[in-house]
């Protein structure tokens, strides 16, 4: 038996029937019941009435195959992060605690042949570990953190089984939680060994009594819960897996005249009939609502169809195996515990992954984009038409930073050599006009020069005012002259300069053609990735990019 995909919003809970085998004082009597594969057939008054369901459990079948149908898909489903219920119903004595439990220590004193007979329980606990270790083996990364909790409803109270002294505890719910048990313990469980002694201690603190059809009977309904919290870490995001596994075995419903109960027993019988009874209502609601009537779904009449009620409708899978027996003189029993079942058959549960992802802001914003941009590609593709994606690696987005950086700085230094070419037109217009200046003044001082060096001699000597203003001329044009050399300077400067703009702005031009070239090449073999390993092809282009950047990094850059 499978569990119905775990990709579908609603799936029907899976019911399966176990048949009680005939005790040493039950073999005379007439049978009630036949078994043909997934139909069970019941003879009421010579009319046999048939009934389907997802697994019929004969009487001759093994702990080992109930497991297997039962438990073995729960658990999976456990570790991938579903809430998971099972629970035994039936009538008292039908075998409900021995299917989830095994046997009775007293009853089977070989160990070997006890542990054959091992339980739900047990089995679930050496499965669930057993798969942990190994996923543990396959991915180091993961983590498993895994609490038990166990508790009984006795007479409508809640009683810690691991802390009888907490009684009457209560139970809430919240949007994060769901439906919990206020104030109970709940202790970490690092070996199946650490689960069974669990337990072992709530075992003898539940209350159970004999009756004259059952030896062993439980007075309560008992609730095992294991919380399961994974942790996988993954490019620095922590995803995280919580689920919880409900382990529940209720008490059997009771006829006085065949109990032959009385006094606290008759009493208890009554608060059990009463629970299993709101249980039934509920079941009837839910069934109504699967049919597309209105109902109000009244969990909170009793505390065991308020415990359930993510189980029943909610947010979990869930399996139900109802116990029957074949005897003749339990036919009512049987055939009420039918019913219910064929009606809990039709219940719809919606259980989802109880999945969060935690990191840095940064980290969750680029797997959106990222996420985002697989999204488009896959509409892109579904549509026929071109995608290009938007969403770019951190190298190639530096690369483009760094382009455009450069391409602006190109800008600037075209902006400053026309500025520049500006004021040099400017210069060799006045370097000229003081080149003319020059060649002028320089025959006018050579003349007067003559002039004063024939005053000096005494030849046509005239006043020495004359003489002064002379010299001043010439000092006057010597300056010009050394202004003039000046300006020639600075123009051959400026000259200079340009040549190193230019030199400069075509070794950016250069920088920028060969990165262009090399974003062309990286976003090919981008590209190319699809046709090829990705890992691999990722980790070759990631180095090749490093080093490739470096180079031009330590040329242009530095």
């Amino acid at each position: 038996m499978q569990l119905p995909s775990q990709d579908e919003q609603a799936e029907n809970i899976i019911v399966m029937i176990r048949v009680k085998p005939l005790n040493t004082s039950e073999t005379s009597e007439k049978r009630c019941i036949s078994v043909d594969k997934d139909t069970i057939t019941v003879d009421i008054k010579g009319e046999p009435k048939n009934f389907h369901f997802d697994y019929i459990a004969p009487e001759n079948a093994t702990q080992e195959e109930i497991f297997e149908k039962a438990g073995r898909p729960l658990a999976d489903a456990c570790m991938k992060g579903y809430n998971a219920t099972v629970f035994a119903y039936g009538q008292t004595g039908a075998g409900k605690t021995f299917t989830v439990q095994g046997p009775i220590a007293a009853q089977v004193p070989n160990k070997e042949e006890r542990h054959k007979l091992r339980g739900l329980m047990q089995r679930v606990f050496d499965y669930m570990f057993t798969g942990m270790n190994k996923n543990k083996q396959d991915n180091p990364n993961i983590q498993y953190i895994l609490k038990c909790s166990y508790l009984e409803i006795y007479q409508e109270v809640i009683i810690d089984l691991l802390d009888p002294q907490a009684e009457n505890l209560h139970i809430r719910e919240d949007i994060k939680r769901g439906v919990y048990v206020e104030n109970l313990i709940e202790e970490t469980a690092e070996s199946v060994e650490d689960l069974l002694e669990v337990v072992k201690r709530g075992k003898a603190n539940r209350h159970v009594g004999a009756t004259s059809m059952n030896k062993e009977s439980s007075r309560s309904h008992s609730v095992l819960t294991l919380t399961l919290e994974s942790k996988t870490m993954h490019d620095r995001v922590q995803n995280v897996l919580s689920s919880r596994f409900h382990i529940i075995d209720l008490a059997g419903s009771e006829r006085q005249k065949l109990t032959d109960t009385a006094g606290e027993k008759l009493k208890e019988a009554g608060k059990i009939n009463k629970s299993l009874s709101a249980l039934g209502n509920v079941i009837n609601s839910l069934v109504d609502i699967s049919q597309g009537k209105s109902r109000h779904i009244h969990y909170r009449d009793s505390k065991l169809t308020f415990l359930l009620k993510d189980s029943l409708g909610g947010n979990s899978k869930t399996v139900i195996i109802a116990n029957i027996a074949q005897n003749n003189i339990s036919l009512a029993e049987t055939l009420s515990t039918l019913n219910f079942a064929k009606r809990a058959k039709m219940i719809k549960n919606k259980a989802v992954v109880n999945e969060d992802a935690t990191g840095t802001v940064l980290l969750l914003q680029q797997e959106i984009r990222r996420l985002k941009a697989e999204i488009v590609e896959l509409k892109a593709k579904c549509t026929g038409t071109v995608y290009k994606s938007s969403e770019q690696s951190d190298l190639e987005v530096l690369l483009q930073n760094t382009i455009e950086l450069r391409t602006n700085d190109v800008k600037l230094f075209e902006q400053l050599i026309k500025e520049k070419d500006n004021g040099l037109s400017v210069l060799k217009k006045s370097i000229k006009r003081c080149q003319h200046t020059i060649s002028r003044d320089k025959m006018i001082l050579k003349l007067k020069e003559a002039a004063l060096a024939k005053l000096q001699e005494g030849k046509n000597l005239q006043p020495n005012e004359e003489m002064e203003l002379l010299r001043a001329e010439n000092q006057s044009l010597r300056e010009k002259e050394e202004e003039a050399l000046s300006k020639i300077a600075k123009f051959a400067l400026l000259v200079d300069m340009k040549d190193q703009l230019m030199e400069k702005n075509n070794e950016q031009n250069e920088y920028i053609t060969q990165m262009s070239n090399f974003l062309k090449t990286l976003v090919e073999e981008k590209e190319a990735m699809k046709k090829e390993n990705i890992k691999e092809a990722v980790a070759k282009v990631k180095i090749e990019c490093g080093e490739k950047l470096e180079e031009l990094s330590r040329k242009y850059i530095e």
